[in-house]
């Protein structure tokens, strides 16, 4: 770890402690959902813990929850996103219109292990980019639930 910018001037500021410097949002993408994502949301939706922090809802029908994916994939009005790190699925995003100046973001981290690592923040920060360049939107709307509620400070 360089400790300043004598050390290594490219990566620090001046008096400042450089720490994971390679955690940026160069290493999280947004993807568009495709077919082949099925196989994640299945695992993410039957997750019993995952479930209480966001719907509550648990369902074990395959053919039900393929359904509901199909339904995710085939919207028009809303934009649905995987959460790549380094080319690895970590979580969704979705950008939901609530009419045509204002949306939501909705996210969730379905790979446990990259909870609370800062993964999801970078993921929004993408999306608002996005939201805010491409799709030209002018407000956000933000809410969450349980212990995301807590997260966030709401």
């Amino acid at each position: 770890m360089w400790q300043n910018s004598q050390s290594h001037p490219k990566y620090c500021a001046p008096k400042f402690l450089c720490y994971n410097i390679f955690m940026t949002s160069a290493n999280i993408k947004l993807r568009k959902i495709r077919r082949a994502d099925l196989k994640y949301f299945l695992k993410w939706w039957r997750d019993k813990e995952l479930i209480k922090l966001t719907s509550g809802i648990t369902e074990k029908s395959t053919k039900l929850l393929a359904g509901y994916f199909l339904d995710l994939l085939n919207n028009g009005k809303d934009r649905h996103y995987l959460i790549l790190l380094h080319h690895k699925a970590i979580g969704h995003l979705a950008i939901m219109h609530k009419n045509k100046d204002l949306f939501e973001i909705n996210i969730v981290i379905g790979e446990k292990e990259y909870w609370g690592k800062g993964y999801g923040e970078l993921a929004i920060k993408q999306a608002l980019r996005l939201a805010f360049g491409r799709l030209i939107q002018k407000s956000l709307f933000r809410s969450a639930a349980g212990q995301q509620a807590r997260h966030y400070g709401l």
